[in-house]
């Protein structure tokens, strides 16, 4: 049965209640309150990373135009900010990066990652709800709406997690669902107050051997002052601090990989940085003739060069994974002077520049915004807008509403994939007699039974060929 009605009838109520007391205004009501909700899709995306041959799985639940996105994506409002500030908080490779560049020597230390197994789906309830608790008290009191809303709201989306597989509604009990928007940042605080409780703390009776310890959600890097023999206590030690969590361990004296960065150290600590690429990739670069604008398609060779020289410390590193990110390229079709001239504006670069973290752009919240598909019209559309701008903006009332100049954005058409793929999987049909029985047979109650024979095949009467019945027919059968 569908709970779909009666889980919008107490958001209905939470919200009203919401809306009576001010917490909320008018708008922020109607953004959360999804009143044509779309039912959300189990699936499981393969890690081919972990095992080619038996892949494990990746459980996703597809949950936008849900009835809990918006929820999710209000409450993640709201925490985001608290995961910056955590003491382990790693942005990306080049925050990764820069503080390897800080620390540049380990001397015999070790190079330490670990991985927290399926975090997302292992953080019970109650657990993650104190973690939110702990991180929104800092809030002050009259901030609006009040941290006990945002807490509300968050519970409600964690206990009303329910999709669709195979034709039967499920919902989740524990943790939280992959495909949530609050999903990252809940974890992340979670993680911030475990961390604040058993690594930071004075629990920790390694914390001296830390020399740093860094996390990117569930992945975490770990350069390691101690022997091998206390490391492996202090792993046995995080491992008993909460039931819900269990950390992998892999280390070692000369190399480790942590996200996409191949970390080595040299016989004297200096620690050095170059590309990791996993066993199982393949040259999966978006193909030169693929249906894209084309400044996205030309400006894909100098970002992918850029990266390779943020990461490579040496020049013979970038030189070497160059060449071979070139040949990449020309195998996707790339021409050879959209690969050199991307080269060559990489090479003029200082890798330092590259490490300066970017500022996000801010996005204009004052304009219109024209949103349509991409298509092989995409150019000739935005230049038609363009140089009609002006007429619109001739309108005394549009000339307060619009922009100087427009904005203009492609969304992408839909693809073979979006076509092909379904999320809900069809169910099992149940199989009987009729599904492995195949042939021709009398139906036992018509004047035609007489003249009908029992057989799985039939003769052309002419050529003497003979053709094999690939499923079940009687009597009653169309054209029979």
């Amino acid at each position: 049965m569908n709970p779909t009605e009666q889980i919008k009838t107490e958001l209905k109520e939470m919200l009203i209640h919401a809306k009576n007391e001010l917490w909320i205004s008018q708008k922020e009501h109607d953004f959360l309150l999804n009143e044509h909700p779309r039912i959300p899709s189990f699936y499981m995306l393969p890690k081919i990373h972990k095992n080619l041959e038996n892949p494990p799985g990746r459980p996703i639940i597809s949950g936008n135009e849900s009835i809990t996105e918006p929820a999710s994506q209000f409450v993640d409002f709201f925490i985001k900010p608290f995961v910056s500030e955590l003491p382990s908080f790693v942005q990306d490779t080049t925050q990764v990066l820069n503080k390897l560049n800080d620390i540049r020597n380990i001397g015999p230390g070790l190079l330490v990652t670990m991985d927290v197994e399926a975090l997302y789906t292992n953080i019970d309830h109650t657990e993650g709800l104190e973690a939110l608790t702990y991180y929104l008290d800092q809030r002050h009191s009259e901030d609006m709406p009040p941290s006990s809303f945002i807490l509300q709201l968050a519970k409600w989306t964690l206990c009303n997690n329910v999709f669709l597989f195979q034709n039967q509604f499920f919902r989740q009990k524990k943790g939280t669902a992959m495909g949530a928007c609050f999903a990252p940042n809940y974890s992340n605080l979670f993680m911030g107050l475990w961390e604040e409780t058993y690594v930071y703390s004075d629990r920790n009776v390694y914390a001296d051997k830390m020399m740093w310890w860094g996390r990117y959600i569930d992945d975490i890097i770990l350069l390691w002052s101690g022997s091998e023999s206390e490391l492996l206590q202090f792993h046995s030690y995080l491992n008993k601090t909460n039931k819900s969590l269990k950390l992998s361990l892999d280390f070692s004296s000369s190399e480790i990989n942590f996200l996409d960065i191949k970390i080595s150290k040299s016989d004297n600590g200096d620690l050095h940085t170059s590309i990791f690429r996993k066993p199982t990739d393949r040259n999966t670069i978006l193909r030169a003739d693929s249906f894209h604008p084309s400044w996205l398609i030309n400006n894909i060779p100098t970002g992918q060069f850029q990266r390779l020289r943020r990461i490579c410390d040496t020049e013979e590193e970038f030189e070497r994974n160059a060449t071979v990110m070139g040949q990449s390229f020309t195998t996707r079709g790339y021409q050879q002077r959209t690969i050199l001239k991307a080269y060559n504006k990489t090479k003029s670069l200082p890798r330092e520049q590259l490490l300066v973290p970017k500022e996000k752009n801010q996005q204009r919240s004052d304009g219109v915004n024209f949103v349509t598909q991409f298509s092989d019209q995409a150019n000739k559309i935005k230049k038609i807008i363009t140089k009609n701008w002006d007429i619109l903006k001739s309108d005394s009332v549009l000339r307060e509403a619009l922009p100087d100049t427009p904005t203009i954005s492609f969304r992408r058409a839909p693809t073979l994939n979006d076509q092909l793929v379904q999320s809900h999987l069809p169910p099992q049909q149940q199989k009987t007699w009729l599904s492995t029985r195949k042939g021709n047979y009398k139906c036992g109650n018509c004047v035609h039974c007489d003249n009908m024979t029992n057989t799985n095949c039939f003769a052309d009467v002419f050529t003497g060929r003979t053709f094999y019945i690939n499923t079940f027919i009687n009597c009653n059968t169309s054209f029979v």
